[in-house]
């Protein structure tokens, strides 16, 4: 079935703040359900707090990317600060998160995913669901030659479907042959784990 009714999400660029937002929830409660989710960690008051810190949100919103007009060296230490602070604001009293970012040799020989990446994809990357489009999206686990991905635009192609993947439980609703690492932004690679 096509869809006929746009859903969220589909004409804003808010793909890397819903992919931060699904880190923290794989590390936290896989299990839980939308509703419960939101509602147990207050994720409408934390998502108005990381709106409000987002460096030109309207950017973000309109598909232009950051909008930053920095020297690559200063935009960088601002997204490396822009994702602390999210993690800051996604923190709860008994569960903290580390985020860092790692090099791209590193993420494409990690293997164990008690840790969950947040990365972005280049338009020629193909997932399961979708190519063409550059995307950020949470790894949640690997098997052999395939990632397990938590991809906030997913549920905009049918037959729409969630999963469990095996060792670590996280959910995922996409994934992505490992070779297709060659096609994302070396720079936007972040390792996000509990502490």
């Amino acid at each position: 079935m096509e869809l006929k009714i746009l859903p969220q999400g589909w004409l804003d660029g808010a793909c890397l703040l819903y992919a931060m937002v699904n880190a923290s929830k794989s590390l936290l409660a896989p299990n839980l359900g939308l509703s419960a989710y939101v509602g147990r960690y207050r994720m409408y008051e934390r998502w108005q707090r990381i709106i409000s810190i987002t460096p030109s949100p309207v950017n973000y919103l309109d598909r232009t990317g950051s909008g930053l007009s920095l020297k690559p060296d200063v935009e960088q230490q601002v997204n490396d600060a822009f994702f602390e602070h999210v993690f800051t604001l996604l923190n709860t009293h008994r569960n903290r998160f580390r985020v860092r970012r790692i090099n791209a040799s590193a993420f494409r020989n990690k293997s164990d995913y008690s840790s969950v990446v947040v990365f972005a994809v280049k338009q020629e990357a193909q997932t399961a669901c979708f190519s063409g489009s550059a995307h950020w999206m949470v790894a949640v686990g690997r098997e052999a030659g395939t990632l397990f991905l938590a991809c906030s635009g997913a549920h905009h192609f049918l037959p729409y479907q969630e999963e469990r993947e095996p060792v670590t439980g996280h959910i995922y609703n996409n994934s992505m042959a490992v070779a297709q690492l060659q096609h994302i932004y070396d720079e936007a690679i972040y390792q996000v784990e509990r502490t």
